[in-house]
């Protein structure tokens, strides 16, 4: 005996047709998110310069359910690897003293103790194209 269960082949279909069709659906929501939001960016761009124009930048506009208000946000630097090396090399020019830039010693140090965990995904890998069953396609000065 062998210790694995048997592998039901109408369940697994059936599980990886489920599969396909949610990660086709997420995609195409992916899709319509990211041109919603960029559309709705357009927008509050052209809202922004139409006020500012005006001299309204400080205007509450009524809205159903609601209203906008412009906002004044504070919105930091993405944190990656080549800005925090750059921040690194200011901060050892800018110490005072005779100090060594360790900027290449600490990233070291951090990339190799980053925590990884592995996790098991499933990968939707697209068949190559097949060729056509007749030959070559015949071209435009066939």
């Amino acid at each position: 005996m062998t210790g694995l269960a048997p592998l039901n082949m109408n369940e697994l279909g059936s599980l990886v047709r489920y599969w396909v069709h949610f990660d086709g659906q997420a995609q195409h929501l992916n899709r319509q998110a990211a041109a919603a939001r960029a559309s709705r960016d357009q927008y509050e761009e052209r809202i922004l310069d139409t006020l500012k124009q005006a001299r309204y930048e400080s205007a509450v506009i009524q809205i159903a359910g609601g209203r906008i208000m412009v906002n004044e946000e504070k919105k930091s630097q993405t944190l990656t690897f080549k800005s925090l090396e750059e921040m690194l090399h200011e901060y050892f020019r800018q110490r005072p003293g005779p100090f060594q830039d360790e900027t290449a010693t600490i990233l070291k140090f951090i990339k190799g103790h980053r925590q990884v965990e592995m996790v098991r995904r499933l990968k939707k890998v697209m068949a190559p194209p097949l060729p056509d069953e007749g030959g070559a396609k015949p071209g435009p000065h066939s």
